[in-house]
């Protein structure tokens, strides 16, 4: 089953892909690509066609984690961002329009 894991550190989502691959979501209020991904995300999640827990991170609430986000997992900071995670790597980034549920890579 997929759900939102709207806070948590960043230790806690690369621990989580390493039982399985997640995805984390970097979302901005105030963009209107960011809005029109989000609801691609959460219908995609919805529809069960999302197949990965995924953790959404509000880039004005959670500065400090979406910074760290970057850092740690050796990506360039954007928003709208979606980031799969296995093993506690970074392997698979898209941004802006090209965050397409049909995009997401099955592992």
């Amino acid at each position: 089953m997929n759900h939102f894991l709207h806070t948590a550190s960043i230790n806690e989502i690369t621990e989580h892909s390493n039982k399985e691959p997640v995805l984390i979501f970097k979302h901005s209020l105030t963009c209107p690509i960011s809005a029109d991904a989000y609801k691609r995300i959460v219908e995609g999640l919805e529809k069960g066609l999302i197949p990965y827990p995924t953790y959404i991170v509000i880039v004005q609430n959670e500065r400090d984690l979406s910074n760290t986000i970057a850092e740690k997992l050796g990506v360039i900071h954007q928003s709208p961002q979606l980031i799969l995670i296995k093993d506690e790597k970074a392997i698979y980034d898209e941004s802006h329009h090209n965050i397409q549920v049909s995009n997401t890579p099955k592992i």
